[in-house]
């Protein structure tokens, strides 16, 4: 190999690997902070309101909170990932929205694998819906933060320590607990990660 084809080589490979780092910084500010504080606010909403429909003794309407919020987390999600994405070409949107999708769809359908294993074997208390939830979720963040942010990442091992703990040795309160450390954590890292950008 001629000095010149060398030199010619190692353009080709700094140019790949400009392309791969400027990609990777797109998808991870493709909105992720937001899509985060999205979710905080979820997870908070989501208990309180839940919270309050028991208070008012509808146990059905606390059940169906949860979806309902769900579809307004994900219509948002999706609306902060297209507008991030709205400078970009409509190929990268598709893109970015597709993945999101395509990453969270089977998790959903995972946690609704285990509510509905809770709700439908007597030996399997309901009490542990919101551990196994978590713990999916936790998983999913860890392997955003592994591809993508280390903040991600942080916050999936945190979410996974924190939901076993809390199952552990603070079953009964698991609601509230988990909420909190879910939805503040969630907040926190939305902000870190929009700070960042």
């Amino acid at each position: 190999m001629t000095e010149t084809e060398k030199q010619s080589a190692l353009e080709s490979i700094a140019l790949i690997k400009n392309l791969v780092d400027r990609s990777h910084r797109e998808i991870t500010h493709g909105g992720s902070g937001w899509i985060c504080i999205i979710w905080g606010l979820y997870a908070l909403l989501g208990y309180a309101g839940s919270h309050l429909f028991h208070h008012w003794h509808s146990p059905a309407l606390a059940g169906w909170w949860w979806p309902f919020l769900m579809l307004f987390g994900f219509a948002a999600s999706i609306i902060v990932i297209r507008r991030k994405a709205a400078t970009r070409s409509a190929r990268l949107k598709g893109s970015l929205t597709g993945w999101f999708m395509l990453f969270w769809i089977p998790l959903i359908l995972l946690m609704a694998a285990l509510i509905a294993l809770c709700l439908l074997l007597p030996d399997l208390p309901i009490k542990y819906i919101t551990p196994f939830v978590l713990l999916v979720v936790s998983a999913g963040y860890l392997m955003i933060g592994l591809m993508f942010h280390k903040s991600l990442l942080v916050m999936g091992f945190l979410g996974l320590a924190g939901t076993f703990v809390t199952t552990v040795f603070f079953i009964e309160q698991a609601g509230p607990i988990l909420s909190l450390l879910f939805g503040l954590g969630l907040i926190v890292t939305g902000l870190l990660l929009n700070r960042r950008r």
